[in-house]
């Protein structure tokens, strides 16, 4: 009887799973349940709170193990089915995470040419972006749980618990030191004087291990108040001037007022004596010299001094 011999299959073919159509590997998630709680976004520091309810989120999805990597991707050549529901699931987990971020944080999960990358990548770059935020954010956090303060109609273990997450936070991103708490204090009492707080704010932010130091704000306030003292000096010269300038026009009113009260000529037009006594050509001492017209005048001031005496008697 001949010898049976197996045909060998080909190096390059690959034998799909029987069980790949009928029971695959990967099976279809669906989520359900819309994401409804806030957005991530930078601008509002509010990393661990997404992430935390993005986990409860995904957990419920049952799309957890994709984020975390614990999924590994099936053959596209030995689980065609598995392999594409396995995309299904990652693209799904995906499109959750784009959903949930504010859409200027949707270029930081995509790959240069477009493509949306895998689900884990994605997580994975969300979180040293927002985790490692820098100064400013430890600032802002702790002058948040440092100005809460708990009233009559709000719940004090939930004002509590909020604090110290803020606190905690604020830990988690970075070391705190004296330093630190010394530029936050700074921070504290500048909030007035918006250019200051506005400066401090952006070099902190732009502070890479603590370069930017509680010094460089008391050099950043020294500067402030000569330019302050230099505008105070400007403006009491100016004041002074204004002062003086204002005495020497009342003072020249007053002496108009004076010389407006003063004898005045209809013939000759002058001040210092009237018409009676003017020795020029119509006056009433037309021809007369100086020294006889003061002399009749000093007569003429006599007899009305003593007209005067007599009435008072």
């Amino acid at each position: 009887m001949p010898e049976t011999v197996e045909t060998p299959l080909p190096t390059n073919m690959t034998v799909v799973l029987a069980s790949d159509e009928s029971h695959p590997s990967i099976t279809l998630n669906h989520s359900s349940t819309p994401y409804t709680a806030n957005k991530l976004s930078k601008a509002k520091g509010n990393y661990q709170q997404w992430y935390e309810d993005m986990l409860i989120h995904l957990m419920g999805s049952c799309l957890f193990y994709y984020i975390e990597g614990d999924s590994p991707i099936p053959s596209a050549t030995s689980e065609p089915c598995a392999h594409k529901t396995w995309l299904t699931n990652n693209h799904q987990a995906w499109s959750i995470i784009a959903g949930s971020i504010d859409p200027s944080e949707r270029v930081y999960i995509k790959l240069e040419n477009g493509s949306t990358t895998m689900v884990k990548a994605a997580w994975t770059t969300l979180k040293p972006r927002h985790k490692n935020k820098g100064p400013i954010c430890q600032v802002n956090l702790l002058q948040k749980a440092l100005a809460a303060k708990c009233t009559k109609d709000m719940s004090l273990p939930e004002m509590g618990h909020q604090i110290c997450k803020d606190i905690k936070q604020a830990f988690t991103i970075g070391t705190l030191n004296q330093n630190f708490l010394c530029c936050i204090t700074l921070m504290n009492v500048l909030e007035d004087f918006l250019h200051l707080h506005t400066t401090v704010s952006t070099s902190l932010t732009n502070s890479k291990s603590g370069a930017y130091t509680s010094e460089d704000i008391l050099l950043l306030l020294e500067t402030e108040q000569s330019l302050h003292d230099t505008d105070t000096l400007k403006r009491n010269h100016n004041d002074q001037i204004t002062e003086s300038t204002a005495l020497a026009v009342q003072q020249s009113k007053s002496s108009r007022s004076t010389s407006s009260n003063a004898p005045f000529c209809t013939s000759c037009k002058c001040s210092g004596h009237t018409h009676p006594y003017c020795i020029l050509t119509g006056g009433g001492m037309e021809g007369k010299t100086i020294h006889q017209q003061n002399h009749i005048n000093l007569t003429s001031q006599c007899k009305v001094l003593q007209c005067d005496q007599s009435a008072l008697m």
